[in-house]
């Protein structure tokens, strides 16, 4: 009974319930067949009983022609007694065969009619002249509508040169159709029975089946509900291989979620730290009373620094957001790549000669790509820049550039203060400093890396960084020549 509710529940669940799918596959690819088979052995019966009789009847036929030849039959010299006796052996062959026989003469008249209807009058059918001139002779036509076969035999001379007459058979099949109909409805009524034990059968296997998936749904709606401890759901390999993808899932959603929350702690951190000291700084001006000018100015500058700081952790979230939208838009256009490092290097030349700090450009070859020139700007300005502030007086900073057939490379080097080796894999991290007093100092917000990665990947391109720590940094990008969206 509990097996009975369990069907029609996943009956009226319908084509949605992967159950009822493998249920109506199993009858398909079972049941289907069975019907079909059945059909076609009682038809290739049917048709190997009604051949039989055919031929059956064909050889009795072709006997009694050459009877008929021996005795005359169809001449008017004929033996009334040996006429007799074949009209009687027709008469015996139609009984016996539930059909009717026509004995035709050369002038096309019916001497012998087993139904007595025709007897006396002439039958010029198509079949019968065609017969008579020895054409398909002896060849049976098979009408299934009428549930009947037919067939001329020939009747020679006693010379056995000429056709005297015909001897035209009609069969009746209706009989053995009838048995074959019986037969098959017979098979059929079993085929059904089969059909819905195998049906129950197909469901009670299929219900075993799906065990293991409704436990691994049961897991499912636990975690639904707020256990988000790993699943382990056994019983075959496909639930097994789906927990254990679910269970990735879930730490990569995990480390997500401490990502999210670690991202809006050091949002949080970074924007208040600015904001605070402007407070400070603030109060500090309101208790001085009457102050010099010179420490007002003082004061207000530093104000003005922390205000751009501020400035400047808004602009790079904003760019985060940018980057991570699914729909960014990349305005790609033909750019020659050495004029474009060339003017990165001229804007920093500045800021590296602050520090006796010394930048070169090496370009192998001359290259041309098609990138978002402003965005990739950006990123090469802010490797660069980061290669002289995070640089020893008087050190240096190579770029480099070089091409293939497909993608362009540039490297940066310089022998500043390099990165530790555990630090090495978190430099793209969202707010992640390596030295966080000096990051502060030179203005950093902890977004340039993370900004400058997003974009080559916008690119379709990837950036790798080697370092030691205290003897420099290797940064190299490398980015396809065409971009394809």
């Amino acid at each position: 009974m509990t097996i009975m509710k369990k069907i029609g529940g996943a009956i009226r669940q319908g084509g949605k319930s992967l159950q009822i799918r493998l249920v109506i596959m199993t009858m398909l690819l079972c049941i289907a067949p069975a019907f079909l088979l059945t059909w076609y052995i009682t038809s290739e019966y049917q048709s190997s009983q009604i051949q039989a009789r055919i031929e059956e009847l064909l050889y009795q036929g072709q006997t009694l022609s050459r009877r008929m030849s021996r005795t005359a039959y169809f001449r008017d010299d004929a033996n009334s007694a040996d006429n007799a006796a074949l009209n009687a052996e027709i008469n015996l062959l139609s009984d016996l065969y539930e059909g009717r026989i026509l004995a035709i003469n050369d002038h096309y008249m019916v001497v012998k009619d087993t139904y007595s209807t025709d007897q006396g009058k002439y039958n010029i059918d198509g079949k019968v002249l065609q017969a008579m001139q020895g054409i398909g002779s002896e060849t049976s036509v098979y009408y299934s509508e009428g549930q009947f076969a037919e067939f001329s035999v020939p009747v020679y001379d006693p010379g056995m040169e000429n056709i005297e007459g015909l001897l035209v058979f009609t069969t009746s099949t209706k009989t053995i159709e009838a048995n074959v109909a019986r037969q098959r409805s017979g098979y059929l009524g079993v085929a059904g029975a089969l059909t819905m034990i195998l049906c129950l059968l197909a469901f009670f296997c299929c219900y075993c089946i799906m065990q293991p998936f409704r436990s691994f749904e049961a897991e499912l709606n636990r975690a639904n509900e707020g256990d988000m401890t790993p699943i382990s759901v056994t019983g075959c390999l496909e639930t097994e291989r789906m927990s254990a993808a679910y269970n990735q899932s879930l730490v990569r959603l995990k480390h997500l979620d401490e990502s999210r929350q670690e991202f809006v702690s050091n949002v949080s951190h970074e924007l208040k730290t600015p904001i605070t000291s402007i407070r400070i700084l603030a109060d500090s001006l309101m208790s001085m009373g009457d102050a010099p000018v010179e420490l007002y100015q003082e004061f207000m500058a530093d104000i003005s620094h922390e205000i751009d700081r501020e400035s400047r952790i808004i602009d790079d979230l904003l760019q985060l957001v940018n980057l991570d939208k699914s729909n960014v838009q990349l305005n790609i256009e033909k750019t020659n790549i050495n004029d474009l490092l060339a003017a990165v290097m001229k804007r920093l030349q500045g800021q590296a000669e602050q520090r006796s700090i010394s930048i070169s450009l090496e370009c192998v070859r001359d290259v041309t790509a098609y990138i978002d020139e402003l965005k990739f700007t950006r990123v090469i300005t802010n490797l660069v820049e980061n290669s002289i502030k995070y640089n020893n007086d008087g050190g240096t900073v190579s770029v480099q550039l070089n091409a293939d057939q497909t993608y362009f490379y540039i490297k940066i080097v310089d022998n500043g203060v390099g990165i530790p080796a555990d630090e090495v894999d978190h430099i793209f991290e969202r707010f992640y400093r390596v030295d966080k007093a000096r990051s502060r100092e030179t203005g950093g917000t902890g977004l340039g890396l993370a900004i400058c990665r997003d974009i080559i990947q916008l690119h379709h391109g990837s950036i790798r960084v080697s370092s030691e720590f205290g003897k420099g940094s290797t940064f190299v990008v490398r980015t396809p020549l065409l971009y394809i969206p």
